[in-house]
Parts: C-alpha cells; structure tokens; sequence
C-alpha cells in the first residue's frame, strides 16, 4: 500500500476496538478514524477518507454496506474479522480474497496496512 492507512471500525466491539487501536497506535502509518454500522460505512469511508474499513462478521462473507464499497471502489482494503475474531479474511480489489489462518494483532496490523500481501 505504501500510503498511510486510514482505518474505520465496522460493527466492531468496544474491546476489540480498543485492542486494534492500542497496537495501531505504535505505526506511524496507520490512522484510526473511528467506529461506525455497516448501514453508516458508505458515508463514513466518503466523509473520512478510509482507504481501510475493518470489519466484525459472524461468517465468511461480507456485509452488504461493505461487500458494495468493495464493489465501487478498487482503491479500498476490507479486513473482515471473522466469527470469535480468531480468524479473518483480506479483500483487496475485486474480487480477490485471502484468508489469515491465526489473527493475531500483528497479522491484523499487517492485513491493515497492505505488508502481508
């Protein structure tokens, strides 16, 4: 990616947030934009700038607000934590998808920034 990453949190819990924040915090090149629904990402990632939406889903495939952001804008990386926020998946571009078998922070901070890729 290169670029600063510009994060917003989609449907994302407190702690979970907070946690991703805190490690955020020690990249130089990563801003967290805040919190939002999925029925709030669309405007959100237009008013925010978001190059990065990261997202809480309870299965494998994205929510709608998120899967049409993706579908619109080729720019735009979506992590998307799944199930026990234990596993997760990358989609970058369209339709290209890859799947981090452990999250960890680190992993999490790498899908985020584009250095896992």
């Amino acid at each position: 990616m290169g670029n600063r990453s510009r994060v917003l949190l989609v449907d994302i819990s407190q702690l979970f947030g907070d946690m991703i924040s805190t490690f955020a915090q020690e990249r130089e090149d990563v801003d967290m934009l805040g919190t939002v629904g999925d029925e709030q990402v669309t405007a959100a990632v237009a008013r925010t700038g978001a190059n990065v939406v990261v997202v809480s889903t309870g299965q494998e495939s994205l929510p709608t607000g998120c899967r049409g952001l993706l579908e619109e804008r080729g720019d735009l990386r979506v992590v998307a934590v799944v199930g026990d926020e234990r596993r997760g998946c990358v989609y970058v571009l369209r339709p290209h998808r890859y799947d981090i078998d452990t999250l960890t922070p680190t992993r999490l901070l790498m899908a985020i920034t584009g250095s896992d890729s």
